[in-house]
Formats: structure tokens, sequence, C-alpha cells
């Protein structure tokens, strides 16, 4: 597997990732009394996690971009494309 791929795979698995972080059940977990700074703790959970994943994000589109198209090539040099 290149580097590449791994890179393609956790692309995909990011969003699924945010998804689940941003479901009831997790939700729940912060959804109590209680604030930090007087920001609530379900506010902060919100926007930390959604910082987090705009940086994973944009980390991933970087590292992907700067391998370029060429490293999709196979080992006989064609492309998927």
């Amino acid at each position: 597997m290149t580097r590449r791929e791994r890179l393609a795979d956790r692309a995909v698995v990011l969003p699924i990732v945010a998804f689940l972080l941003m479901t009831p059940p997790i939700l729940g977990l912060f959804a109590r009394d209680g604030a930090l700074l007087g920001i609530p703790m379900l506010f902060l959970y919100c926007f930390l996690a959604w910082a987090v994943l705009i940086g994973l994000g944009w980390a991933l589109a970087r590292r992907l971009r700067q391998l370029g198209p060429e490293a999709a090539a196979g080992p006989d040099g064609d492309s998927d494309r």
C-alpha cells in the first residue's frame, strides 16, 4: 500500500469520524451543567471537535496535494485515471 493510498483511506475515514463525534450519544456526554470560562461544555466540545476536524482535513488535503498525481501511478507507470 502506497503512502498516497494510506492518506486517501484516512481522508475517507475522516467524515465518518466527524459524523460519529456529532451523534446524540456522544453529544449527550457533554450536555451537562457546567461551563469552562463561561462557555457551556456542549458548545465548547462542538467548536473544538469542529476545529480539530477542519485542521485534520486541511492537513490531509495538503499532504495529498504534495504527493501529486504522479504518486498515484502503479508499478508499470500507468495511473488509474
